[in-house]
């Protein structure tokens, strides 16, 4: 979480800006925002507002007065930049300092110890800031709170039919009770449905190739696949309109051919 301070009438005057802000910007006002945007990180590295992490990703602190050389606390990977900043004030890459090597150089000489240098995120130019890395953690509860996965278990046989069970899990893959509403589309001429063991509910496309499912309250959906060509039928999830963020990007395979 970034806290956006020294806010001046004339920078939120750029659109950029405003749009970064609004509806909340005003002048004057201390902000908390939950990412950094590049028009933020420009803003900031010009001095048109004053940046402030709670939980930078890494800090370097002074020891000695004067001190323009330090360790990298961690590898930026290639492409991506980093914001620095320094009482709040960003840092302009290639003037303010360099990093070459894992060593950090501030250009200047007139660090006193215990002066910290922020790096706040990593990010690729031009987009919006995707700090790497970041332990679950480091997030707000509410911001774990949203962030949901799928576990899928192994196919068995049901009869001529495969069925998996699929558990909803959160951001460290421990099951949760959350009843995501999620859509499985499968590839051939297999259809979908669900065995109600674990009281989970089909919404709309039961026994078609495109299905969408209401997880159980313990977060749990038994699929079944049916299929009569003896192929290997691969099943895709994908959140729905009613979903908050599951992140679905595992597909699961089946296999009719043994």
């Amino acid at each position: 979480m970034y806290t956006i301070t020294n806010l001046r009438a004339s920078t939120l005057a750029l659109q950029s800006i405003r749009r970064s802000l609004a509806p909340s910007g005003a002048s004057g006002a201390a902000l908390s925002i939950a990412a950094l945007t590049p028009e933020i990180i420009s803003a900031c590295r010009k001095g048109y507002l004053t940046v402030e992490n709670a939980s930078p990703l890494g800090v370097m602190t002074a020891e000695t007065e004067g001190q323009t050389e330090f360790a990298m606390p961690f590898e930026i990977g290639e492409g991506n930049d980093v914001l620095v900043t320094l009482d709040g004030a960003g840092l302009v890459p290639d003037t303010d300092y360099a990093i070459e090597d894992g060593v950090f150089t501030y250009a200047d000489d007139d660090l006193e110890i215990g002066d910290e240098i922020n790096l706040d995120g990593t990010f690729t130019p031009g987009t919006i800031n995707a700090p790497g890395s970041i332990p679950g953690d480091r997030l707000t509860e509410a911001v774990q709170a949203l962030i949901a996965g799928i576990s899928w278990g192994d196919p068995e046989a049901d009869g001529d039919d495969l069925k998996a069970r699929i558990q909803i899990v959160d951001i460290d893959g421990t099951p949760i009770n959350l009843a995501a509403v999620l859509r499985f589309t499968c590839s051939g001429d297999a259809t979908l449905s669900i065995d109600d063991s674990v009281a989970a509910s089909v919404l709309s496309g039961d026994n078609t190739n495109d299905i969408i499912i209401k997880a159980s309250t313990t977060g749990k959906i038994d699929l079944l696949v049916s299929d009569e060509t003896s192929e290997i039928v691969t099943v895709a999830a994908g959140i729905t309109q009613a979903s908050s963020l599951v992140d679905c990007s595992e597909t699961q395979d089946f296999d009719f051919t043994v």
